[in-house]
């Protein structure tokens, strides 16, 4: 019997658990993002998408393939600045957050 688990399955249970969790997850997955810690920022966004709103729905709404969007979320992701506005603004529609340029 496992009796630990891992921070990245510790992350996602709380994303699927708690909504306000999700939401501040997402936040800091953009202020990581902007600041300059893109990889970090892609992977939480990851996580977000995949316990969420799934990669099915994030394809549909965005016009890009489930596998592309994987690609892209990845570590090793390189989306250009239209897709990740679109990836963006799909998920803090799932989630209920307006976003707004300051």
């Amino acid at each position: 019997m496992k009796l630990t688990s891992s921070y990245e399955d510790m992350i996602r249970r709380r994303i699927a658990s708690d909504k306000s969790f999700a939401v501040e997850m997402f936040k800091g997955s953009l202020a990581a993002i902007f600041e300059g810690d893109f990889r970090y920022g892609l992977t939480r966004l990851h996580d977000i998408v995949k316990v969420g709103m799934g990669f099915a729905a994030l394809s549909e709404a965005v016009g890009i393939s489930t596998q592309n969007l994987h690609r892209t979320l990845s570590m090793r992701g390189n989306p250009t600045v239209k897709t990740l506005n679109r990836i963006v603004a799909a998920v803090a529609s799932s989630l209920g957050v307006e976003l707004a340029a300051a």
